[in-house]
């Protein structure tokens, strides 16, 4: 019997594989986790995990490109000229708050990955005012607010990716954006 994914009972239990996907990286390191730990999790068959997925890096990989393909459709809604850095990062981590599950699974399990490939996602936006600089230069500063973001969304995490502090962590991220062009070219290249 073949299963239709737009079936609503099948959306159900992928969004039940997700949550408790979640739930069960938060106890624990990824690299002793199951499909079978998570199925138990979610309260469903381990036959209705490899319905959905083929393996556990399967999850992982299907639900990082959510990330990264939705992250890219609210890149096409703003306007790289006139929205300011700040208001990005503000609709960035807004959508991720609102897959906190998803983006907590990727977090835990890759860590550095997703974020980084996030920040390439983010690349044109961030480096549009550091045209009057060298490429070379560019992409040590792209590295060292990659690192910043990085940091950033670590922090938001602790904070179990509060709702309340997205205004905060975007506020903290533009700023970073702005100045640490700055400071490097003054401390490097006087």
């Amino acid at each position: 019997m073949r299963i239709r994914k737009n079936n609503s009972t099948y959306s159900k239990t992928d969004r039940r594989i997700i949550a408790a996907a979640a739930r069960v990286f938060r106890r624990r390191h990824h690299l002793t986790i199951s499909a079978k730990e998570i199925s138990r999790e979610a309260g469903i068959a381990s036959s209705s995990f490899y319905i959905h997925y083929h393996s556990l890096a399967e999850l992982i990989d299907k639900n990082e490109s959510k990330i990264i393909d939705g992250i890219k459709k609210i890149l096409r809604k703003k306007n790289i000229s006139s929205d300011s850095l700040e208001d990005i990062f503000r609709s960035v981590l807004f959508f991720l708050y609102k897959n906190r599950d998803l983006i907590e699974i990727i977090i835990d399990s890759e860590c550095l990955a997703i974020q980084m490939k996030v920040m390439d996602t983010l690349r044109p936006h961030i480096t549009r005012a550091w045209l009057s600089y060298k490429s070379e230069v560019i992409d040590r500063l792209f590295h060292l607010v990659s690192f910043s973001f990085v940091a950033e969304i670590s922090i938001w995490k602790k904070e179990n990716f509060s709702v309340d502090t997205i205004l905060r962590h975007a506020h903290r991220l533009a700023v970073m954006s702005e100045s640490i062009p700055r400071l490097f070219v003054q401390l490097y290249y006087k």
